[in-house]
């Protein structure tokens, strides 16, 4: 019963901490016409412009109809450019704006200042031992996934 409730206080705890990065995100840019949900999306595809809507639902774990929500939300902002796949006509390809390239700096700098701030009570050691804990734990959770993968699509 002990290892449960160790296991719900450290999910009740890596929850509040998503949560609150989430309001710190959005309070973040909120000068910048987004959301913090919003740069989280602009950063992936800044990383790899070009991708397809899918390849990004599957990068941030969420669902096709939200990411196709979203895109259609940052197109029509001037944020994000969608265009057919010459490879594939029934695939999007997302790039970003020179709009969106502008601001890319500042949305950067939002992840950043927030990671130092988190981090900023922790010792060098500290922090690489908890980047290898929470890099084992998201292997564990991404294993699960790959093995659940055709019953989650389904359901």
């Amino acid at each position: 019963m002990k290892d449960v409730n160790k296991l719900n206080n450290m999910m009740r705890k890596l929850i509040k901490i998503e949560r609150i990065t989430k309001k710190y995100k959005n309070y973040a840019v909120k000068d910048m016409e987004i959301n913090g949900r919003d740069s989280q999306f602009l950063i992936c595809i800044n990383h790899d412009e070009g991708m397809t809507q899918e390849k990004l639902a599957e990068r941030l774990c969420i669902d096709k109809s939200a990411v196709t929500r979203r895109m259609t939300s940052l197109t029509e902002k001037g944020y994000v450019e969608r265009k057919k796949n010459p490879d594939d006509k029934r695939s999007i390809q997302l790039f970003l704006t020179e709009k969106s390239k502008k601001i890319m700096p500042e949305i950067r700098a939002v992840g950043i200042n927030w990671n130092n701030y988190l981090l900023s009570d922790l010792t060098d050691e500290e922090q690489k031992l908890l980047d290898e804990f929470l890099e084992k734990v998201k292997l564990r959770a991404e294993k699960w996934q790959e093995l659940n993968e055709s019953d989650i699509k389904t359901k």
